[in-house]
């Protein structure tokens, strides 16, 4: 899991963090994530919540150079993307239960199982980006939106991007952006396509929770908790009439609900894809 390399940490101050420090906004589907194991494994951390106007400016830059969150900084060191501070957590916290990723070392089958599924779950982001910024903004605000984002990141040309890290770096960020510029908003093609490769995956979890309880290893496990996050935010933003995912993936849908028990309830209000 690569941390921001320290010469792309600019945000002197956050070198002197001590302890773990999640910085995050409140509709972030992937704050959410990350938020869940921290609770879950009873970590103990320090909140720093973030507008999402805070995203581009040159401090929060200075800590994670592609300006979406999560972002975490364990006693100075900053990790980012979701999956990648996951991955960070099991490792520094092995000991806490419940233990959500195995180790290579110890379980290789079962460490390559959970990779597997964390790679399908980071693949189609974007997709799930497109049907809540479809599904809660309107055309015209989006559009405004995405062109400030691509002017923003226009003038960031001299912000590197982070070698190595996971998810979707800031060449892919500015394609989707000025696609919705280019576009004037989210065609309905553009959900097809992203509703159809959500069912791929989808039915794929869903036959697989058919035959067991948890994915991994017969314990709950970072890719259960993934993909939890993902069916809660597509319960609220699938869209009507045309995708139904509870009734369309029962086994992934009761496995949701045995989970859910266990998961405190998100932030009140609009969210919003990092």
């Amino acid at each position: 899991m690569p941390l921001v390399p320290a010469d792309q940490v600019t945000t002197e101050e956050v070198k002197g963090w001590q302890g773990v420090h999640l910085l995050f906004f409140d509709y972030s589907l992937c704050s959410r994530k990350v938020k869940l194991v921290l609770e879950l494994k009873r970590i103990p951390f320090t909140e720093r919540r973030l507008s999402p106007q805070e995203l581009r400016t040159p401090w929060y830059l200075g800590i994670n150079p592609r300006g979406l969150v999560p972002a975490l900084v364990d006693d100075g060191a900053v990790v980012i993307e979701s999956n990648d501070i996951l991955a960070h957590l099991e490792a520094r916290f092995p000991a806490l239960q419940p233990r959500l990723m195995a180790a290579a070392e110890e379980d290789s089958a079962a460490a390559a199982a959970t990779a597997v599924y964390l790679q399908t779950q980071d693949g189609y982001h974007m997709d799930i980006r497109t049907l809540t910024f479809k599904q809660r903004f309107p055309a015209m605000m989006l559009v405004q939106m995405a062109k400030a984002k691509v002017a923003a990141m226009d003038l960031e040309e001299s912000i590197q991007d982070v070698a190595g890290a996971g998810g979707q770096g800031r060449a892919e960020q500015r394609a989707w952006y000025a696609a919705v510029v280019a576009q004037r908003g989210i065609p309905d093609t553009q959900v097809a396509d992203s509703v159809a490769r959500l069912r791929t995956a989808l039915a794929a979890f869903d036959a697989d929770y058919a035959t067991r309880e948890y994915l991994v290893g017969g314990a709950l496990s970072m890719a259960d908790v993934a993909i939890w996050v993902d069916f809660e935010r597509l319960l609220a933003v699938a869209p009507r009439g045309s995708f139904a995912p509870a009734q369309e993936f029962p086994a992934l849908a009761a496995a949701f609900d045995r989970l859910a028990a266990r998961v405190s309830p998100p932030a009140a209000g609009r969210c919003s894809c990092s």
